[in-house]
């Protein structure tokens, strides 16, 4: 999916699959784009074929206009071992802090691996809250279970709540699952934009419909596509749209919208804007 942090170690779902670069040849490659080619492509591969000789970064190229859906050739940014370290150690919660009277503010700002104990951490398993205001409006996705088991806090078992779709038509459903511990709350709320993106989209839209959150902010980013990347040399990566992800009855591509704008107090208190 579009829209990846610097250094990132994991591209949004986590479902991305890495080929080796040295043992592809521009023939492997090929082999492995055709799936992803629309009809019109496949009629002009003996052109693209004999233009480019083998050589994949030309193939890609060439043939991106005629991918099913969305496809990216980027740059790779070779992170340092400096980088690496910093990536490694970034918390799921970048802030939490009790604000006005009774009420959590809690900013997530990424899907790691211990995310669901760390929300529940801040939330307590036995307080009752106010409100509850959670923070994606810096996250940019990932892990769509550890999602779920966010989810699960703070709401009821759902069955079938959003599937991945693959181009061959396979799907994958996903589910809400049961949570031990909960974070009790009288309201909650959730403060979305434009970075918000995959599977912090789909979380919004979840606590909304199943957990009668109120969505503040603006329109998330829309993003309805887990990437396949394939090496195509030691510095450029193509991004292959390999499954789309659908949101019943949402269109996701669209975005999310919020359902009010975030109030000024609150941004006042929060010192963060939009």
């Amino acid at each position: 999916m579009p829209l990846s942090r610097t250094f990132s170690l994991t591209i949004c779902f986590s479902l991305l699959l890495v080929f080796s670069v040295k043992a592809d040849s521009g023939d492997v490659v090929l082999d492995k784009l055709k799936p992803y080619v629309s009809p019109r492509g496949l009629s002009r591969l003996p052109v693209i074929e004999q233009n480019c000789q083998g050589d994949k970064y030309c193939l890609a190229v060439s043939l991106r206009p005629y991918f099913k859906g969305p496809a990216e050739v980027r740059r790779t940014v070779h992170p340092s071992s400096d980088s690496i370290r910093r990536v490694t150690n970034l918390q799921s919660i970048d802030r939490s802090d009790t604000i006005f009277s009774n009420q959590l503010y809690v900013s997530l700002q990424r899907f790691g691996r211990n995310v669901s104990s760390a929300v529940l951490k801040v939330c307590g398993k036995t307080r009752i809250w106010q409100r509850i205001i959670i923070d994606l409006r810096d996250n940019e996705g990932g892990d769509p279970e550890r999602m779920l088991k966010v989810a699960a806090l703070f709401s009821k078992p759902a069955t079938g709540v959003f599937y991945v779709q693959k181009q061959e038509g396979e799907k994958n459903h996903y589910s809400i699952p049961v949570a031990t511990d909960r974070c009790h709350f009288k309201e909650l709320a959730l403060l979305i934009g434009k970075k918000t993106a995959s599977s912090a989209e789909i979380l919004a839209s979840l606590l909304r419909d199943h957990a009668g959150a109120t969505l503040y902010g603006s329109m998330t980013y829309g993003k309805n596509w887990l990437f396949r990347i394939v090496p195509l040399n030691h510095d450029w990566r193509l991004f292959l749209p390999a499954e789309e992800i659908i949101l019943p009855g949402k269109e996701l591509k669209q975005g999310i919208m919020a359902d009010q704008r975030i109030p000024h107090e609150l941004k006042e208190r929060l010192d963060y804007g939009e």
